[in-house]
């Protein structure tokens, strides 16, 4: 039987045996150095991955896509590989040759690597110099050794490590430091310390240091309860967060929130109180703690806990948002419909479909027009499988060689593929990113028509340059003509611009052109689910709108909308008070039909002007009563919304140009917030 004395006899000799003057290369350090001392270690080879991949992007000739960058040597605490995931790594490990003396830059990317995989140490080795650092999540980092073989190699120094750091030993602390259980014990313990301030003071001596600092794109927000890191998008995705808690038995859990999982649940109710129920990550229990989700872990909070999470969230959420905003803007992509390629890790967005002979015929012109190949204004192309790149650029040794990525979907796989659609794709945003460090210029800097396109720019040369020179280079076969007599197509693409005809929202002269505004509003309310709308952004909404239908002229409303807007405007008057007396019956019949099946019985021999003015007073109510709350469902929001809808659709409105301007005003923030979250929150981007 093998013993912790046996085992460290064992891993001396070696060390005093081993000479690193024998070893040429890096290769040879992984082999013939890193591998034993693991393996002596306790560490057994099935829990070790070499060359772990990240699925990172750098550039690498002409500007295309490289491999992704790996890990020289991870080892986890499980010998099963679909168990070696973050929670389960223990030490990452970065070989440099024999010759190599600067390991500070081996310990930086040793730390990139660390922040996606949250392992213990990070070791970095030449075999002549052995760095060890400790990682302690918010709290830092500790080096705990930084030894030249010949220290090693010293009795004491050998068997520090040697206790530190063995399989069973950093296994051991990577169980413990991942117990979720603990916090719910610190919170039954806080309640149990209520009358003991003296303990309560001891506990919070471990409370973080306050402070915001960001660093490139990584955030990092801390409150004395709670840190939040992030790594914000560069241009449409795979930002990050891990967010911890300061208190005592909590120490060494960490939350990881994907990009995803980032827009999912803490988006929403940005600025508003833990306990409104505005924030779909979190939820007050009936012992007046609050459970949130994060990522994969479920934890317990106090109140001050909570509120100090949500002040983290707010400013990386805000941070977050604004990068994405303005990216769409830049790009000019709000008005096209998102779409993924997950296969290739692209983001995109449908600016045209076409018949596939017409995408076959653009890949064919695209390889006889490979910018290799020519000089001429149209040898723009970098051929590719299936792909058009344009690199019409003359900035190419610059690193911003690439105008516009073009990629081809054919819809779902168990449809007949009769239409390509055209993506106008964005690059994975660690491929921007190195090609940023590259160029030393901004991605936004070189946007526009001798950088990166824009989706409106791309659109036009498709139509009016591209295909038309494709189209004249090979001339329609009979067998072509025949296909599109078949089809019956006048055209051979169809454009994909969402941007509907409404009037700009600036240019609003009646009331009737509000109504396609109100209608974006209704249908971001209508999928909103059970988390609440804070009140802040309905009040003006409904006050202005309420200001604008109160004048419209009863006679020149039709009887039939009567009771269909009353039964709107009281029926989300009920919802609001909590009137659910008939709860069973008004399952199968929604309380806004039941409330306009009871106005039109009462006010069917009534005169229009006595209906219209109830239905103004109701939405007066609703006015008065949504200054008086701090949130507000969105169900009864989505009900006064198709109240107002049917007034300015159906209804004579003589209202003067300053109400209209203040509806205006009133509608703009809600415009906006229903346009980011319908896109990136409600209906994922690229689901």
């Amino acid at each position: 039987m093998r013993t912790e004395t046996t085992g460290f006899d064992s891993f001396f000799a070696w060390l005093q045996a081993f000479d690193p003057s024998l070893l040429t290369n890096e290769a040879e350090v992984e082999s013939k150095f890193i591998v034993p001392f693991f393996q002596l270690l306790g560490y057994p080879q099935t829990c070790c991955r070499l060359q772990y991949s990240l699925k990172m992007y750098e550039p690498s000739s002409r500007g295309k896509r490289g491999k992704g960058q790996t890990i020289d040597q991870i080892y986890f605490s499980t010998a099963e590989q679909n168990e070696q995931t973050p929670d389960t790594s223990l030490i990452i490990v970065e070989a440099k040759e024999p010759s190599e003396t600067h390991l500070e830059e081996a310990l930086e990317q040793a730390r990139s690597y660390g922040y996606r995989l949250t392992p213990l140490f990070l070791i970095v080795t030449n075999a002549h110099r052995l760095l060890v650092v400790k990682r302690h999540g918010f709290r830092g980092e500790e080096r705990v050794f930084d030894v030249s073989l010949h220290e090693l190699q010293e009795q004491a120094t050998a068997k520090r490590l040697y206790h530190e750091l063995r399989f069973e030993v950093v296994k051991q602390l990577k169980a413990q430091l991942a117990d979720e259980l603990t916090h719910t014990l610190y919170v039954d313990l806080m309640h149990a310390l209520d009358g003991h301030p003296d303990l309560r003071e001891q506990l919070a001596k471990g409370d973080f240091e306050q402070s915001r600092a960001q660093e490139g794109r990584r955030l990092t927000i801390i409150e004395p309860k709670v840190a939040v890191v992030c790594d914000l998008p560069l241009a449409f995705g795979d930002g990050a967060c891990r967010i911890t808690f300061s208190n005592v038995l909590l120490q060494g859990l960490t939350c990881h929130l994907t990009h995803r999982q980032i827009l999912e649940s803490l988006m929403t109710g940005l600025d508003t109180q833990p306990h409104w129920g505005t924030r779909r990550f979190l939820r007050k229990t009936a012992d007046g703690n609050f459970e949130a989700q994060l990522g994969q872990a479920t934890v317990i909070l106090s109140e001050q806990e909570a509120q100090e999470l949500c002040t983290c969230i707010d400013e990386v959420c805000h941070a977050y948002k604004a990068i994405l905003v303005s990216t769409e803007e830049t790009l000019q992509t709000w008005d096209y419909l998102p779409m993924s390629l997950p296969e290739f890790q692209l983001h995109g967005f449908c600016i045209l479909t076409i018949q596939p002979w017409l995408w076959d015929l653009m890949l064919r012109f695209a390889r006889a027009f490979d910018f290799l190949e020519g000089t001429s204004p149209w040898h723009v192309f970098d051929r590719g499988n299936g792909r058009l790149r344009v690199c019409l650029s003359r900035e190419r040794e610059r690193g911003y060689d690439e105008n516009v990525l073009l990629y081809p979907s054919y819809g779902p796989r168990d449809l007949p593929k009769d239409t390509v659609d055209v993506l106008y794709c964005i690059e994975e945003d660690r491929y921007i990113a190195a090609i940023e460090r590259e160029d030393q210029r901004s991605w936004q800097q070189v946007v526009g028509p001798n950088g990166i396109w824009p989706a409106p720019y791309t659109e036009d040369w498709l139509i009016n340059q591209l295909i038309p020179k494709v189209l004249a280079h090979y001339p329609l076969r009979s067998c072509l003509l025949r296909y599109l007599r078949r089809k019956r197509q006048p055209t051979y693409w169809t454009v994909h611009n969402l941007q509907d005809q409404a009037v700009p929202i600036t240019q609003v002269s009646t009331p009737t052109q509000l109504a396609p505004y109100l209608h974006q509003i209704q249908s971001w309310l209508h999928i909103y689910g059970d988390c609440e709308v804070a009140a802040s952004f309905l009040r003006p909404y409904y006050t202005a709108l309420t200001d604008v239908v109160r004048c419209i002229d009863p006679s020149q409303l039709g009887s039939q909308y009567f009771s269909y807007i009353g039964g709107r405007v009281f029926g989300a008057a009920r919802r609001a008070k909590g009137e659910h007396s008939q709860a069973a019956q008004e399952e199968k019949q929604p309380t806004s039909e039941k409330a306009e099946e009871d106005l039109h019985q009462e006010n069917e021999d009534e005169s229009p002007t006595h209906m219209m003015n109830e239905i103004i007073e109701g939405l007066d109510e609703h006015v008065r009563r949504i200054h008086q709350v701090e949130h507000e469902s969105p169900k009864v929001a989505d009900s006064i919304s198709s109240a107002l809808i049917a007034l300015l659709e159906h209804g004579t409105i003589y209202c003067g140009q300053e109400h209209l301007n203040a509806a205006r005003e009133a509608i703009l923030p809600l415009l906006d917030l229903s346009r980011f979250e319908k896109r990136y929150v409600l209906r994922l981007l690229w689901e």
